[in-house]
């Protein structure tokens, strides 16, 4: 049966059953609280009740029949959570963690997976597990990968949201590592939400990146590594889909995991194993404050067990509260890949204790769809990191169904949502019009002057004057760009491109912040096009003590000249204009916002 199929009957399984049922799972049958090798279709349950409890409308199937062969099911009790407890049991150095905290509380620097971190402006109060260093194929960037309800406090798309209700958005929220103990506060800062996978009421992933603030965080002899996971000899690649998908069917395949609350584990006595793929989870989220709950599809679970638990029996706590976001990673011929995310766990109830017994588990192959990012080779080859000062907004008028939309040639991704009175909604873009050609007129032939008709002139013939149609001249184009110098300001600016009265892309949306150069425009025009940039400085959104007047102007980048300038904080556009002459070679402007210190 292929994982594909495996998907599709847990999900529809778990979407005809009641919400007693927490989720549907391709797994092994557990008789008489052993598990066995023997396959089955696993639903696990709230609470099981005796059978004549159970209406019959709503009683689980004994075998499901898929693809002709028939599949017997199985029926456990435990509560999906992405927060959990503590409790012992098994080996007990796997629990060591209980009494001495794990060094991946640390500060790290630089920057690994398998560290604490979160989001100190919206979830200061709460710490997840930095992942790992990846790519971000939209500018080759590296970022930090974790889940989204690490980095973002409410992660539903917008279109999923009440307009009317709570407004939250992660825009320019910073991450701080470790967020523990003593070492707390915007002084830990190492980046900022750069972009996550939205939830909604159907998902694969829990995944979001943050923008790394200086390549000094990152030392390629270190930062692809798993804290603590021993063996690793250089960067981890992405498993493939098919990979994954033999690993997750093979019982004996072993799991390694670093974590910010339970540590590294999966290489001592006590192993972490596949339970179950394709497995259809109900899992709650905070939307605007109320848990909602979602279904993640795709999801794999580990267990625990060693050497010393009995057969058939599982460790409690594979995982615990604050794991979430770690990687997952197995291997193949002995070279270590990353096969998943964690994001959360399933419990069952132990006397008056709620205890952790499977890990829930996002695929590679899933995430880096979603993100569009891709394995890091360890070297600087190529990459780079993000600039976060500054990044550039577009801010569309209500809800949104879309995770990502594309701008004048610039990709946004939705940050959730905010109040008009911070940001006003960029223009509708319009669709640059079509150019139609212009029809040149067919001539009239002119009589010649005397009355014979001359016959239809050769291609070495020289035509009559009169009936000569001189050609259309091939227009003389040449490059614009439009640059952006922005240089420690606490002043918001925006930006609008116009040619020939069409806007190009987006109002570019400059916000406070440090040092941020950019080129957010750039087309080819020809003579005779006309070119408008349309600027102005808003108010402060800050107090600037420190600063003096703001000057806000448009220079011609190669000789430097001024050729606009505008005064601070007016409601009202400064436009420059310039119709593009014969004599002009390249155009190159460049919009300067820059504070001078008291």
């Amino acid at each position: 049966m292929t994982n594909d199929k495996i998907i599709e009957i847990t999900s529809q399984l778990n979407r005809t059953t009641t919400e007693d049922i927490v989720s549907v799972s391709y797994g092994t049958k557990t008789i008489n609280g052993k598990l066995t090798s023997e396959k089955s279709i696993v639903f696990t349950v709230k609470e099981k009740k005796p059978l004549e409890d159970i209406d019959e409308s709503d009683r689980l199937p004994s075998t499901v029949e898929i693809d002709g062969e028939t599949i017997k099911t199985d029926v456990i009790e435990g509560v999906v959570m992405t927060q959990q407890g503590y409790a012992q049991s098994c080996d007990p150095q796997f629990y060591s963690w209980q009494g001495i905290p794990p060094a991946n509380r640390n500060i790290h620097r630089p920057l690994m997976g398998g560290i604490s971190m979160t989001n100190w402006d919206s979830l200061g109060g709460f710490v997840g597990t930095m992942g790992l260093i990846a790519v971000d194929n939209d500018d080759n960037t590296l970022v930090a990968v974790s889940n989204n309800h690490v980095l973002v406090n409410d992660a539903f798309l917008t279109s999923e949201r009440n307009p009317n209700g709570i407004r939250t958005n992660v825009f320019q929220n910073i991450c701080t590592q470790p967020n523990d103990g003593a070492n707390t506060g915007p002084n830990f800062k190492v980046g900022m939400v750069k972009k996550y996978e939205p939830i909604s009421s159907n998902n694969k992933s829990d995944c979001a990146l943050m923008a790394i603030d200086d390549i000094s965080l990152i030392d390629p002899s270190v930062s692809w590594n798993q804290f603590g996971i021993t063996g690793m000899t250089h960067a981890p690649r992405f498993a493939t889909t098919q990979e994954i998908n033999v690993m997750l069917e093979n019982p004996t395949q072993e799991y390694y995991i670093s974590s910010r609350t339970t540590g590294a584990k999966g290489q001592q006595d006590t192993k972490l194993l596949n339970y179950a793929l394709g497995s259809s989870v109900l899992i709650g989220y905070k939307k605007q404050g109320v848990l909602t709950n979602v279904y993640m599809d795709d999801t794999f679970e580990l267990v625990a067990s060693g050497s010393t638990t009995p057969a058939g029996d599982l460790c409690i706590w594979p995982s615990a509260g604050g794991d979430s976001g770690s990687a997952v990673l197995a291997t193949i011929n002995e070279e270590f890949v990353i096969v998943g995310l964690l994001y959360g766990g399933r419990y069952m109830q132990q006397d008056e204790t709620q205890v952790g017994i499977h890990t829930l588990c996002n695929r590679i192959d899933n995430i880096a769809n979603d993100l569009n990012i891709r394995a890091w080779d360890g070297t600087f080859n190529g990459v780079t990191v993000n600039n976060t000062g500054g990044p550039l907004t577009y801010v569309v008028s209500g809800t949104s169904t879309k995770k990502k939309m594309k701008v004048g040639g610039l990709t946004f991704w939705q940050h959730g949502l905010i109040s008009d009175s911070v940001m006003q909604p960029d223009p509708t873009p319009q669709p640059t019009p079509t150019l139609v050609p212009t029809q040149v007129p067919t001539s009239t032939p002119q009589p010649t002057p005397t009355s014979t008709v001359e016959p239809t002139p050769t291609p070495t013939q020289v035509p009559n004057p009169t009936a000569t149609v001189a050609p259309t001249p091939t227009p003389q184009t040449l490059p614009f760009s439009l640059s952006l110098n922005r240089e420690n300001v606490c002043t918001v600016a925006q930006v609008i491109l116009e040619i020939n009265n069409v806007q190009q892309g987006a109002v570019i949306n400059i916000i406070e912040g440090g040092i941020l150069t950019a080129t957010p425009r750039s087309a080819t025009v020809t003579v005779g096009d006309v070119i408008r940039v349309r600027y102005k400085s808003a108010n402060n959104t800050n107090s600037c003590s420190e600063y003096d007047t703001t000057s806000v102007s448009l220079t011609d980048t190669s000789t430097g000249n001024v050729l606009s300038a505008a005064s601070q904080n007016t409601s009202l556009y400064t436009d420059y204009v310039h119709t593009v002459q014969v004599s002009d070679t390249n155009i190159d402007w460049t919009f300067e916002l820059s504070n001078n210190l008291v």
